[in-house]
């Protein structure tokens, strides 16, 4: 398995690149609607 031969320090790292880059996909995603609204009013 993975998780036996990565440290916690590794995985944790990973877990916050994941974690950033759902965050910037939400981010763009939501800056799209909002455009696309302000283009229909």
């Amino acid at each position: 398995m993975l998780g036996a031969y990565l440290s916690d320090q590794t995985l944790r790292k990973i877990q916050s690149i994941l974690w950033i880059m759902g965050v910037d996909r939400a981010v763009s995603e939501g800056l799209k609607s909002t455009i696309v609204q302000i283009n229909e009013i």
